[in-house]
């Protein structure tokens, strides 16, 4: 908060998350560096899907770590075209808006 550009966490609870950057947020104020950019990485244990994502938007999050893979069965040393193919879908259901999908065909 006084010196970094931003912060990332360990797998956390949401409500956990939401307490440690509403903590951030004051200590960055505190230090007069509220207004600089700020980025906040963040792997969060119990919210999912587009809403989750969402939620996690809403409170500050920047980046998010995803292995949508490992819920497809495939595991790290998986081959590169299945794990480029979870990805497709993870960002077709999650990422991508249905209405420009299907504006683009």
């Amino acid at each position: 908060a006084r010196i970094g550009d931003g912060w990332t966490s360990a797998m956390m609870k949401f409500d956990d998350l939401v307490s440690t950057i509403t903590t951030l947020g004051e200590l960055r104020a505190e230090y007069g560096r509220a207004e600089e950019p700020f980025e906040i990485q963040a792997v969060c244990i119990d919210r999912y899907g587009r809403s989750g994502y969402q939620d996690l938007a809403n409170a500050g999050v920047t980046d998010t770590i995803v292995v949508p893979w490992l819920m497809d069965g495939i595991g790290f040393d998986g081959e590169l075209a299945a794990k480029q193919d979870s990805m497709r879908r993870f960002a077709e259901k999650y990422i991508a808006d249905p209405i420009v999908a299907e504006a683009a065909g």
